[in-house]
């Protein structure tokens, strides 16, 4: 499940987003990934079962989040306590 931002002209990550802080990974209500089976996911077993996905974006690395949690609107609610993985990785330019 998964609501694409329309950047429409603004300044997304470091202005709308800040950087540092819990974001939903797209708009709206949190996204969520649904895993049928066992996945390693940075050489991590992740089990099946539906996540919550939030990314901590910064100026040199973003955290990759997968929490228990689902069925939230943005990231208002989100809970540390509930993370399953976490893991980092460096942003690249496209």
């Amino acid at each position: 499940v998964y609501s694409q931002p329309h950047k429409r002209g603004r300044e997304i990550f470091g202005k709308l987003v800040p950087f540092g802080q819990v974001w939903r990974t797209g708009a709206n209500e949190a996204t969520e990934v649904t895993l049928t089976r066992e996945v390693f996911v940075q050489g991590s077993l992740l089990q099946p079962g539906t996540y919550s996905l939030f990314t901590i974006p910064g100026e040199e690395k973003w955290t990759i989040i997968f929490n228990k949690d689902v069925g939230l609107w943005g990231a208002y609610n989100y809970n540390p306590a509930m993370d399953v993985l976490r893991f980092d990785v460096m942003p690249q330019p496209i």
